[in-house]
């Protein structure tokens, strides 16, 4: 049968039918995560401003700073 002798044959009550599992499924999950029975996948805060690695190592050995105050 083709795809679209399939559609036309198909009635509403077969299509529910036929997905009433996954819609079923779906609005169990959404009842459960509301009232807060489901566990919940939590990923770490990540702060983007946090330190890290540096990606070479350290190669300077003393940092001379010069602040020069004054105007022209």
């Amino acid at each position: 049968m083709d795809r679209r002798k399939f559609l036309y044959t198909q009635t509403r009550r077969d299509f529910f039918r036929r997905c009433a599992g996954g819609v079923g499924t779906m609005a169990l999950a959404e009842l459960l995560t509301a009232d807060g029975l489901t566990a919940a996948a939590t990923l770490p805060e990540i702060n983007p401003l946090a330190p890290r690695e540096p990606h070479y190592a350290d190669k300077a050995k003393a940092v001379i700073y010069m602040l020069i105050e004054g105007r022209p």
